[in-house]
């Protein structure tokens, strides 16, 4: 008889995914997602990607917002709700994924524990390539056949998923091991003495099997190329795109002194515990004989690691293509320790230590209880978030606490305010910083193509587009010029100049906007400029 999709225990464990993940919609919405969400506006009004607007990412995450943009519009809550939708369909792949290796209750821990790492990474996690990328690869790991009989079909399936989550962040292509490795390992050989490894189908018909599959990835990657090329984009693709993504990628190395000494430290900031915990079930799997369900675990999280540091810039979000399958190490441990604490208290009850039963009972209930009391307290406390975001959002946002650094989400949300009051139907926005959040929030059209000015001020970014961007604006000058103040990010750039302090070294850009421009207002971290009217262009001059 063919099992239900969701047992019980899932139903509960995505229930609890969806009340821990409900607050998030009091997500403010980051750099990062502000930008994939005024592209997909601008895809959806007939614009082309990189020609028209353009970023450093690879296509697919701006097509995936999409569909939101276009229901939702410019809500302040388009973030949250991605990641509750996000959050709950990897959870279930999750599951599945992690269900026939470690069983039905350490997957549904390891549910658990990734929902709780999940929220409270935070808003800057939300949303991001590396979430949909992963989605798609343990998509297309359920897709592959696990029967002996060669299912053509679901293996070009399994291909065109990991050909789309390709296109959402190229560094996918390092999860292929677990395409082609984890479903046809004879994983039992481990346990066997003395452990062997194998395959549990003919190496000709796995070699078949990877083939269909690569067949199904070349199909899906050689679509999108054929799209550009066939909209006349192919140039524009591999000029504004993947030569600028080389030379954006490899800049780190070639820049930042040490830079392998600080990928270490901070892999082990972030994932130590979890490596360590990596070791242990590998250990304790060893004396158990069950390397059949600890080595697969590991092997992912090992390649989920090897996609995080394939971005060079380990980001904070970069390790989510880790994540979940580091939980799956976590449930793994969880369900050891409950079996060998079950093992004790059989032992204590047959030797009759009735004091030794009660106190470790005691120390099993406490430790529960702080924990489960400190993620009820952090839920708690979320929903308290959420309420007030419910009362009032721009209140909210300005005394945000946990924002990035450079967010400056109070002074954002005044711009907003300002730009709005200032503006009126058909005005356009050019800012000069990495605010593309004041583009979505507006409703104001972007006067250029290039949402943010990293490529302006970095020196990956190639010269002859500041020639670009001033005859753009001197063509068609926007209504709007804001200029971002302390929003150095040296990490990307490699200075330690702002935005406004840039502008030094960009006279052409700074002569345009003093020479053809007033000043309307101030603020902590943002200049607002509205574009003179010609009568007071005249007048300016005479003066002058």
């Amino acid at each position: 008889m063919k099992r239900f999709p969701l047992s019980l225990t899932l139903t509960l464990a995505l229930a609890f995914v969806l009340l821990r993940a409900l607050p998030n919609l009091s997500y403010p919405i980051g750099r990062d997602q502000s930008t994939y969400a005024v592209i997909a506006q601008g895809l959806l009004h007939g614009k082309q990607l990189y020609r028209d607007l353009w970023d450093m990412k690879p296509p697919g995450i701006f097509y995936l917002y999409i569909p939101f943009v276009g229901l939702l519009g410019n809500v302040s809550w388009l973030v949250g709700l991605i990641d509750i939708v996000w959050l709950l369909a990897v959870s279930y792949a999750l599951y599945r994924f992690a269900e026939p290796f470690v069983g039905e209750a350490a997957a549904v821990l390891a549910v658990v524990v990734y929902a709780c790492w999940h929220c409270r990474a935070g808003y800057v996690n939300a949303g991001q390539p590396e979430d949909f990328l992963t989605l798609f690869v343990l998509l297309a790991y359920l897709a592959v056949p696990r029967e002996e009989r060669l299912a053509k079909s679901r293996l070009l399936v399994a291909g065109l998923l990991f050909g789309a989550a390709f296109w959402v962040k190229y560094n996918a292509i390092v999860f292929l091991p677990l395409l082609i490795v984890i479903p046809y390992v004879d994983w039992k050989l481990l346990d066997s003495a003395p452990p062997r490894f194998g395959l549990r189908v003919p190496v000709r018909k796995w070699l078949r099997s990877v083939a269909i599959l690569l067949v199904g990835f070349a199909l899906a990657v050689g679509l999108v190329l054929a799209l550009f090329g066939l909209a006349g984009l192919w140039t524009i693709l591999w000029q504004s795109h993947l030569e600028m993504l080389l030379k954006y990628g490899v800049s780190p190395i070639r820049r930042v002194h040490g830079y392998w000494l600080i990928l270490i430290i901070r892999t082990l900031y972030v994932l130590g515990p979890s490596l360590l915990a990596s070791v242990i079930a590998l250990k304790v799997a060893s004396a158990k004989k069950e390397l059949s369900r600890a080595a697969p675990i590991c092997l992912a999280a090992a390649v989920g690691y090897g996609t995080a540091a394939a971005q060079v810039r380990l980001a904070p979000y970069a390790f989510e293509t880790c994540y979940p399958f580091f939980a799956i190490v976590w449930g793994y441990l969880g369900m050891c320790a409950y079996e060998s604490i079950r093992r004790l208290w059989g032992n204590y009850r047959a030797q009759g230590r009735r004091t030794a039963l009660i106190l470790t009972k005691a120390g099993v209930a406490v430790t529960l209880g702080v924990l489960v009391l400190y993620e009820a307290q952090n839920i708690a406390g979320r929903y308290r978030d959420l309420d007030a975001w419910r009362r009032n959002p721009d209140q909210f946002f300005i005394h945000y606490s946990g924002q990035f650094p450079i967010e400056h989400l109070a002074s954002q949300v005044h711009m907003i305010h300002l730009l709005k009051q200032h503006s009126s139907a058909g005005d356009d926005l050019f800012v000069w910083g990495a605010y593309p959040l004041l583009y979505y929030r507006t409703g104001l059209t972007p006067a250029t193509r290039f949402i943010v000015n990293f490529p302006f001020i970095a020196p990956w970014g190639p010269a002859i587009w500041r020639k670009q961007l001033l005859t753009t604006l001197q063509k068609s000058p926007p209504s709007f010029i804001v200029v971002g103040k302390h929003d150095q990010l040296p990490s990307v750039t490699f200075t330690q100049m702002d935005s406004q302090q840039y502008l030094k070294e960009f006279p052409q850009l700074s002569n345009f906007i003093h020479g053809r421009y007033k000043l309307v207002a101030t603020l902590t971290d943002f200049v607002l400029y509205q574009r003179e009217q010609p009568n007071d262009l005249r007048a300016k001059r005479v003066r002058q």
